[in-house]
């Protein structure tokens, strides 16, 4: 996953996913790399110091988003508040459902640290078995919320109007929706990715008043380079990135 990032002291900010990890570039130059699971928004990046611990661990551990019980899930949780410090750029944790409340209770009170939901419903409350609401995240001390990640898209079928429904529920809740966006291998060889992800956006966000779009964290995966055995250079990802700025 590649997250966009708004300029951060004049520095253009580019993330590239690796296998199990992702590249960070910042005006070009490579920077450090990171394991799956731990994202960065709009204000920059982990702390060096940071990205050493977990690296150490990436080998056994590198599929945090997904694979982790819920005491390894903690464990790392825990390393990451060890290593971090008060002046750090924020980290944003985005942690299965079973883990957000151990790990939220591990960052509560923590400076530059945050826990994010992969997921929620785009319904408010009601009878809608097995989903999880916003109010529900947010009890937990959840503060973002991924929203439209390409395997939602793609095995769930969730569309732009529903991915627009859910944006609008996690901003009403007072939470922070990571909007992703991107394009399959298909629509890249064409030359049709800008115009793929313009309209992910348009029809997810361009709704939104300008004050709503200020808290959205954007973040752009090249779907085509994830289990491909395609690479996403540094010069496409802020290629792309740079089309979204324009875009937006």
């Amino acid at each position: 996953m590649s997250y966009l990032t708004k300029n951060y002291n004049r520095k253009k900010i580019s993330f590239k996913r690796g296998k199990g990890s992702f590249l960070y570039s910042v005006d070009g130059k490579k920077y450090l790399d990171f394991v799956q699971g731990i994202a960065v928004n709009s204000l920059g990046h982990a702390h060096p110091k940071l990205v050493k611990t977990i690296n150490a661990q990436s080998k056994k551990l590198w599929h945090v988003s997904n694979a982790f019980v819920i005491p390894e899930g903690e464990k790392l949780a825990k390393s990451i508040v060890k290593k971090a410090k008060a002046n750090d750029p924020l980290v944003i944790m985005a942690a299965p459902f079973t883990h957000l409340q151990s790990i939220g209770g591990i960052v509560k009170g923590e400076k530059g640290i945050e826990v994010a939901a992969q997921n929620c419903s785009n319904e408010l409350k009601g009878a809608y078995t097995g989903e999880i609401s916003v109010g529900m995240l947010k009890s937990v001390g959840v503060k973002y919320v991924i929203i439209g990640h390409s395997e939602r898209r793609q095995y769930f079928k969730e569309g732009n109007a529903l991915l627009a429904k859910k944006t609008n529920t996690v901003l009403g809740s007072g939470m922070l929706p990571i909007f992703c966006c991107g394009e399959p291998l298909s629509v890249r060889k064409a030359g049709n990715h800008a115009r793929h992800v313009s309209k992910q956006l348009r029809e997810g966000l361009f709704h939104l008043t300008k004050k709503e779009f200020s808290k959205v964290v954007i973040a752009y995966e090249p779907i085509w380079a994830i289990g491909t055995g395609v690479t996403a250079s540094p010069e496409q990802a802020q290629e792309m990135h740079d089309k979204i700025r324009k875009m937006i």
